[in-house]
């Protein structure tokens, strides 16, 4: 099951978390433009609802 945040600073984009069996199976980072260069901070993370 996909759970989804906003990146709200910086290059914009997203985070996508996927649990499988109650543990994190993947982890995945998307940007708008280009690659990013470093993991966003806790601040920029924004859970969506």
């Amino acid at each position: 099951m996909p759970i989804e945040a906003d990146v709200l600073e910086g290059q914009g984009g997203g985070l996508m978390l996927f649990v499988d069996e109650g543990r994190l199976s993947c982890l995945e980072y998307w940007t708008v433009d280009g690659t990013p260069l470093q993991f966003p901070s806790p601040q920029q993370i924004r859970p969506v609802t």
